[in-house]
């Protein structure tokens, strides 16, 4: 009989002692049943080790099979670790009042009165966040602000750059190089009539094939490079021109270049 009250009072000692110090703990409750011991021993090795979340599912599966308030103790300082703040403030809660004589008992009530206190703080914060502060009202007496001037958007720019001056160059270059071909052609044509009489033509074929070859191609570049010049010219010109009203327009038509409007 004396063995058997030592043995029930090692168990009670185990199930009510904090879940820090249930690893030292290694006489099992055979009163317990052997699902909920295997869970209860799993849950303290996780806990020990640090694995809260772990040590939480095996208590509780434990304390849902013994319904053993003890547990509630464990199950709350699991809640704890974790920082399940209303959680825990129920294990313990749960665990004092199926438990009113246990030993951590004035542990356990300063535990609650901090969840408790936090609790309410954070609600506090949560309450006073959500709440809109109020629009001040208008003054009448406050003028009301002048809006800013808006600047207007500058004037596009009427200044045509360098490229009136590029076309103006090239077109020039162009008609010098049409009028040297010229120049060459008529030097060919006069060495073909002046040649001495009863000369050999072979001397002068090369001069007599090429003289109308240069003088088209002369010709033409000459009056590219005029109506080039020319354009650059307007250009220059009307674009200069185009910021005080003046609008003109240079077309290539079948006869050369036209120029129309007004400066």
């Amino acid at each position: 009989m004396a063995r058997w009250i030592a043995r029930f009072a090692l168990t009670s000692l185990l199930l009510l002692a904090p879940v820090a110090t249930l690893h030292a703990q290694t006489t099992p409750d055979e009163s317990m049943d052997v699902e909920a011991h295997a869970l209860f021993e799993a849950g303290r090795t996780a806990f020990a080790a640090g694995r809260f979340a772990d040590a939480l599912g095996h208590f509780q599966r434990a304390y849902d099979l013994s319904h053993r308030g003890a547990l509630l103790y464990n199950i709350g300082q699991c809640h704890d670790r974790l920082r399940h703040d209303a959680e825990a403030l129920t294990a313990f809660q749960g665990y004092l009042a199926a438990e009113p004589q246990a030993e951590q008992r004035a542990e356990v009530e300063a535990r609650i009165a901090i969840l408790e206190q936090a609790r309410a703080t954070t609600t506090t914060t949560t309450t006073t966040s959500e709440t809109p502060a109020p629009e001040p009202e208008p003054d009448a007496t406050t003028p009301e602000p002048t809006p800013a001037p808006i600047d207007a958007p500058p004037p596009p720019s009427t200044d045509p750059g360098a490229g009136p001056w590029v076309v103006l160059g090239v077109g020039a270059a162009v008609a010098i190089a049409g009028a040297v071909l010229v120049g060459v052609a008529f030097s060919d044509i006069d060495q073909v009539q002046n040649a001495p009489p009863n000369s050999d033509f072979s001397a002068v074929r090369g001069a007599y094939e090429q003289a109308p070859i240069l003088s088209g191609i002369g010709w033409a570049a000459l009056g590219v490079g005029v109506a080039m010049a020319v354009g650059g010219i307007v250009w220059g010109v009307v674009g200069s021109s185009s910021g005080s009203g003046s609008h003109a327009e240079l077309r290539l038509t079948p006869t050369g270049l036209s120029l129309t409007g007004a400066f």
